[in-house]
């Protein structure tokens, strides 16, 4: 299963990069004024960290009965309608809810199509990420945040 981290004083509803370790590192070893850094990060900086983990998707298929999932979003933090296989997601498509499964046929009543794919998230602990010395740039996970 694939993870996204995403640091807390740089993640909104848009991204400055790719999600990933590797992204956050390249991005933060230059300096980014539009995003209020004027210079790179240097050997020690912290950075708190959500992560969250994907499980596969889930497939929706339109039928004349309604929308049919390929299984339950059991045990989910968080589903999101995709662009297309693979692709992202806008805020709007994030499925918020108690009732999960509910939320998502709900908002599926909404969209055109007859196949969707659904981002499914499972929320891990808050990590606090370090960027370490020497290239490549990289950012190893020092702990948890309690």
């Amino acid at each position: 299963m694939e993870r996204a981290y995403y640091l807390s004083q740089y993640a909104d509803e848009v991204l400055p990069c790719d999600p990933t370790l590797d992204g956050w590192a390249a991005w933060l070893s230059q300096p980014d004024p539009a995003w209020g850094r004027d210079m790179a990060a240097v050997e020690g900086d912290h950075f708190d960290a959500s992560v969250m983990r994907f499980a596969p998707d889930i497939i929706a298929t339109k039928t004349a009965d309604g929308w049919v999932l390929s299984r339950a979003p059991t045990d989910v933090d968080f589903l999101a309608v995709r662009f297309g296989p693979g692709l992202g997601w806008s805020p709007e498509d994030i499925v918020w809810g108690e009732d999960m499964a509910q939320a998502l046929r709900d908002h599926l009543a909404e969209c055109g199509g007859d196949e969707e794919y659904i981002a499914v998230g499972i929320k891990e602990p808050t990590v606090l990420l370090t960027f370490p010395p020497g290239p490549p740039p990289r950012l190893d996970i020092a702990g948890t945040v309690q």
